[in-house]
């Protein structure tokens, strides 16, 4: 739906007063182009203001914009993980799985011990694919001393909130009785016929 230009200025008059909310709106607006005419530029202007005011939401996009590269705004994973760690670093869980997935993966900014810490701190949250990741890290030894028992536990908790890729897992490990699980056929169908209900 096209914002209407007394809409539209009513919006840009209230970010010119500071207003957090109108900043972070007009800047959706202008990156989305949906609304108005796409403005790269002028979308990354106030999603900085809106940073700059104090919302971690405007944060979290600017990690997720620096770090892919969008339009006119170039890659910069230094200023993404910038972004991305003071929206983390105020508890909010997309942003810490972000950074958890960051340090797993990337070969630049690699950090285990870094990239356990935020998938907890997601964990703790409630985001139950970092409870995974974090699982299977302490379950392989990575970023801490290995703790099969820890890394298990974590994983079935994972599975129990409803993540895929936990049950997924437990079907194999319990079919196989890799990685120190004992197998079960019991458990490992049960986790199997989860994770089959989740595809459909």
């Amino acid at each position: 739906m096209i914002i209407g230009k007394q809409d539209l200025k009513k919006l840009v008059d209230d970010a010119e007063r500071g207003i957090t909310r109108a900043q972070l709106e007009l800047a959706r607006i202008y990156l989305d182009g949906e609304r108005i005419k796409k403005d790269t530029k002028k979308g990354l202007y106030w999603l900085e203001c809106a940073a700059a005011s104090g919302s971690d939401e405007a944060h979290l996009e600017l990690g997720e914009l620096y770090w892919c590269g969008y339009g006119k705004i170039l890659e910069d994973k230094h200023k993404a993980a910038q972004h991305l760690r003071i929206a983390a670093s105020n508890g909010l869980a997309k942003a810490q799985y972000m950074l958890g997935s960051i340090f797993a993966t990337d070969k630049d900014l690699k950090d285990l011990p870094q990239a356990l810490c935020w998938y907890e701190a997601a964990a703790k949250n409630g985001d139950a694919e970092a409870l995974y990741n974090a699982g299977i890290m302490r379950l392989c030894g990575e970023g801490a001393p290995k703790d099969i028992e820890k890394g298990a536990s974590m994983i079935e908790e994972a599975a129990e909130k409803g993540c895929f890729l936990a049950r997924q897992y437990l079907a194999h490990a319990y079919t196989t009785g890799n990685d120190g699980f004992q197998v079960d056929e019991d458990k490992a169908a049960k986790w199997k016929d989860l994770a089959e209900k989740d595809r459909q």
